[in-house]
């Protein structure tokens, strides 16, 4: 029987973490108030040097070294000119294909 399986997972979160604390420092809130009703104190900021591809390929080879796997050699690197494609833009930035089409291991 073919099938498929879960073997690992991996996860990657951008390095800026905004807290309660600072939220209440922008809005009229507080930490109690969130922390209630939603149950988040911090979340992680993706900045604009943090596309989504390269967040995703973080967290593929963080699930290919638990899977004790080694990521497929990739035939290009990370560059502003992305590899030609036949996807269309899905997101912004325009200039960019869908993410799931950009993501190698790195």
């Amino acid at each position: 029987m073919i099938g498929s399986r879960i073997v690992a997972v991996g996860h990657y979160q951008p390095a800026r973490v905004l807290t309660n604390e600072d939220l209440a420092n922008l809005v009229d809130t507080s930490d109690e108030w969130i922390t209630s009703r939603v149950g988040i104190r911090t979340r992680h900021i993706a900045g604009p040097d943090e596309p989504v591809d390269e967040l995703a390929a973080h967290a593929a080879a963080k699930a290919l070294a638990a899977a004790g796997r080694t990521p497929p050699r990739s035939t290009w690197s990370w560059s502003p000119r992305p590899p030609r494609s036949t996807a269309r833009p899905t997101w912004p930035p325009a200039s960019r294909p869908a993410s799931a089409c950009r993501a190698p291991p790195s």
